[in-house]
């Protein structure tokens, strides 16, 4: 399996001194635990593991296959079957109610999202990374993923509480995008910036189960309308994560090759992975040591490490 970055696995170790003032505020900030959590490490043929809170695994329906994914770090990936069988998804067991789409006093939040590699246009403008299984004659359902009615294709979709055109999800590359109702709108972001928000609601039709890279609408159990290509790491919050969140789940130590403090002369760490670690890009923090573990900002950054963590070591990814 590949190694899964979980900032919640932190523990005291004996003898620890106690945490400084900005390390605790850094740990208060680090992200929840997701209810669901699919990798599509572990292939069964009937099961999906599900590393979420929620722990109940999904379970494949129709000719679910796995394959590469967006690099070897994330191990394999889910593929539908839209130009087959038609017939790939995954049953999560869970209804959009449980998962924080609606059904409560009216307070439910949520963030879903996911990396997909979308094939193309092939049938059915429809290519939903979440959905529902709703039956015949009924609309009133989730649906977020890819509407091929246009360049801007990207769709936050629930019959009457939708974005369209949300943003532009490429053919052929590998695009993570997160969908979230945070109380008041609903919101889009493609590759961790945001692209579309518009005033919402929770979900109507949340009391309907949920699934992965298929789509219900209108249609007999299966559901079909499976997703023309792969799809990885799907996570559901049942909280509002913030843009900062999304892109240190997307990308925990994002590298966007910018160092520009200092008039352009920078301080010698990649502007991305400040942010996603908490420091600031805008002004000179590499003689900084937020964790108070004897290295500078700096060394933690040439030295692969979590500048917010005084316990243990994370490897960047290059």
């Amino acid at each position: 399996m590949k190694p899964v970055i979980d900032p919640h696995s932190k523990f005291i170790a004996s003898g620890l001194a106690v945490f400084s003032a900005m390390a605790l505020t850094a740990f208060s900030q680090q992200l929840p635990d997701p209810l669901l959590y699919y990798s599509f490490d572990v292939e069964d043929g009937v099961n999906v593991e599900n590393a979420g809170t929620l722990q109940t695994a999904g379970t494949i329906s129709g000719g679910v296959t796995y394959g590469e994914s967006k690099e070897p770090s994330f191990g394999t990936a889910f593929y539908g079957n839209r130009t087959g069988a038609n017939d790939a998804y995954i049953q999560t067991g869970f209804t959009g109610t449980v998962l924080g789409l609606g059904g409560g006093d009216g307070s439910e939040v949520y963030t879903a999202m996911a990396w997909v590699k979308w094939d193309g246009s092939s049938g059915n403008v429809d290519h939903m990374i979440f959905g529902q299984e709703d039956g015949p004659g009924n609309a009133a359902m989730l649906h977020h993923g890819i509407r091929d009615d246009s360049e801007s294709n990207a769709h936050y979709g629930g019959w009457g509480n939708d974005i369209g055109d949300a943003g532009v999800v490429p053919v052929g590359e590998w695009t993570h995008l997160a969908f979230q109702y945070d109380g008041t709108d609903k919101v889009v972001y493609l590759n961790g910036v945001e692209s579309a928000r518009d005033a919402g609601s929770t979900m109507t039709g949340h009391a309907m189960d949920v699934i992965i890279g298929g789509h219900g609408r209108d249609a007999a159990d299966p559901a079909g309308q499976s997703f023309n290509g792969a799809i990885d790491e799907v996570k559901i919050y049942d909280e509002v994560l913030t843009a900062q969140q999304i892109l240190e789940v997307l990308d925990p130590f994002r590298e966007t090759g910018d160092d520009n403090e200092n008039g352009g002369a920078g301080d010698g760490m990649d502007d991305g992975w400040e942010v996603a670690n908490g420091l600031n890009p805008a002004i000179d923090d590499s003689a900084g040591n937020p964790d108070n573990d004897g290295l500078t900002n700096l060394e933690e950054w040439n030295g692969g490490d979590n500048p917010t963590d005084p316990i243990g070591c994370r490897q960047r990814q290059r």
